[in-house]
Formats: C-alpha cells, sequence, structure tokens
C-alpha cells in the first residue's frame, strides 16, 4: 500500500509539474527589465489594441511601424527603448489602431519621412500624409529605404532594409469590396525586413509584417510571390483574429510570432485557433497583453525576448 501510494503521490508531482510548464510556456513569461536592451534589434511596443513597432537604425533612432491610437503608450515605448529621433514613419492602413497618433507623433518629432501605401487615404479628413514633403506611397516590389539604394550607400551590415510584398498598385487586385473595412485591411502594407547585427555576437534578423492582412489576401500575396516569405520572426497579422488565417505562418514558417493586442480586448483577438496553430507548430509566442513591451535581440543562442512587464 505504501509504495502505491508512494508511486499515486509521485504521478500526481508529475501531473502538476506538466501542467505547470503547459502553464509557463502558453504564457511566454519573458523575462521583464525596466528598459528595453543596449542592442535590441526590433521592439513591438505595448499600445492596447493596437500595433506599433520600432526598428532600430542608430543608437538613439529607430523607423516606427504604426503608431497605435493611444500615444502615452507610444511614448512610454519610445522611452523604454531609448529612443529620442525617427527616422521615418511607416503605416500599414488606414484604421485608428494602426495610424492614430500619427499627427501626434508628427508634431513631436521633427517631420520624419512618412511612409503608406498608395490605398492610404483618410475620407473626410485632411490626410496626415498631406502634412509633409518627405513621403512615399509603396507598392509591391518596392524597397525601403529606397533612396540609399538606387544611390549605392545602402550596406546590409549597417542599416534594415524591407522589401514590400503586397499591396499591388492595382486596387482592383485588393480582396473585398472597395473602401470597406476588409478592403482597407486587405490593402495593408507587408513588409520582410532585414535587419543587421547591432554588435559582435549577434546575427543578422528577418520580420515578416502584415498589417491587418486577412486570409483571401494573404492567399493572393503567397500566390503570386510563390511562398517565398520565410522570415525568423512573423508579426501575426490583425492581431490574431480568425480572419487572419494561418498561411502566412505555414509560409514563413517563424522561429518566433508577435501579437500585438489589448488586455481584455471585446473582438475576442488573439482567437483560439491561431493560438492552438502556433503551439502545434511548437512556434514561441510574444504578446503585448501578457508581457508589455517586447524587445528583440540575437546571439548565438537564438532570438532572445525582453519583455516591459
Amino acid at each position: 500500500m505504501n509504495r502505491r501510494k508512494n508511486k499515486s503521490l509521485v504521478d500526481l508531482a508529475l501531473i502538476v509539474l506538466v501542467i505547470g510548464l503547459a502553464v509557463f510556456l502558453l504564457h511566454n513569461r519573458w523575462p521583464a527589465a525596466n528598459r528595453a536592451p543596449d542592442h535590441w534589434q526590433w521592439i513591438t511596443c505595448d499600445v492596447g489594441q493596437g500595433d506599433a513597432h520600432l526598428i532600430r537604425t542608430g543608437q538613439r533612432s529607430a523607423y516606427l511601424l504604426d503608431t497605435g491610437d493611444d500615444y502615452s503608450a507610444l511614448t512610454s515605448c519610445l522611452d523604454w527603448a531609448g529612443v529620442d529621433q525617427l527616422e521615418a514613419v511607416l503605416i500599414t492602413h488606414a484604421h485608428s489602431d494602426h495610424d492614430g497618433a500619427l499627427q501626434q507623433v508628427q508634431g513631436d518629432f521633427a517631420q520624419p519621412t512618412l511612409v503608406t501605401s498608395p490605398h492610404y487615404s483618410r475620407q473626410g479628413e485632411q490626410s496626415p500624409v498631406m502634412q509633409g514633403a518627405n513621403t512615399y506611397r509603396l507598392t509591391e516590389g518596392s524597397v525601403f529605404p529606397a533612396e540609399s539604394v538606387t544611390a549605392g550607400r545602402h550596406e546590409a551590415a549597417s542599416q534594415p532594409l524591407g522589401r514590400v510584398l503586397w499591396p499591388p498598385e492595382q486596387a482592383q487586385r485588393i480582396p473585398d469590396a472597395a473602401g470597406s473595412s476588409s478592403w482597407v485591411n486587405n490593402s495593408s502594407l507587408v513588409i520582410h525586413w532585414s535587419l543587421p547585427a547591432r554588435e559582435t555576437g549577434q546575427r543578422p534578423l528577418t520580420v515578416l509584417t502584415t498589417g491587418d492582412l486577412e486570409a483571401d489576401a494573404a492567399h493572393r500575396l503567397l500566390a503570386e510571390s510563390a511562398g517565398q516569405v520565410p522570415a525568423d520572426v512573423l508579426k501575426i497579422a490583425h492581431h490574431g483574429s480568425a480572419g487572419s488565417g494561418t498561411d502566412l505562418i505555414i509560409a514563413a514558417s517563424p522561429s518566433l510570432a508577435l501579437i500585438s493586442v489589448g488586455t481584455g480586448n471585446s473582438y475576442g483577438h488573439p482567437h483560439e485557433s491561431i493560438l492552438s496553430f502556433l503551439n502545434r507548430r511548437s512556434i514561441s509566442t510574444a504578446r503585448t497583453d501578457l508581457s508589455g513591451h517586447l524587445a528583440l535581440t540575437t546571439s548565438d543562442r537564438g532570438i532572445e525576448v525582453t519583455a516591459s512587464g
């Protein structure tokens, strides 16, 4: 009886250990820090239910990809990152959770270069795009920063480079009814980023960013690009909504997935189907609602994630 009781206790302890490990993996409790690591390469900002990302270009400078609509949350991320100069602001599409803080950014920073797709517009409003002279509209096949590349000054080892995979220039090639919310989602800039190592011991990092692209547009993008979108890191489309599908996850085959999402949001993001799919493919997942701002660095151990808490 004692042996049987002891075995039961061991079995119970193993079950508790397994459950504890599963909970740990599910919540991806990344190491937290009061500031981002000195040599971060990429940061996904916690701006609530929205998107904002920093692509490092210098000691205190970065590109900003989307702004979210909570400027105080964005400035918190900039402070955590140690960024006080924005060389460019890229907007994926015209929904406020992606561009709502743009005018405040433009007001506080010295007119950084603004990058959008040709389909970006704000009907009934003075478009922020028209306020700055340094504005670029990119479509599939474009590279950013184009001026550096065309002038022969771009050095892959020193500056990040973005290759635009979507949207097409022709609006009719974008799925859904023109002007609808889904059409705007499907007009999102999709960019494949190549980020340089920033210190000895780091390695280059590739990141695929997807805006709010939905499954129909993702399928079309992959058909036209022959699925050539592998990346170390994938920014999961549309905050992990079920409608974003899984095609991009399969094609990118990342080792890390980033989900930018608000705590307790009313949309049910990220959807359980997306989380389950990532888990089945053994893809580590980092979420802003669980961990705050997320900084990525690389080393010989792979991709390291540091959270703000």
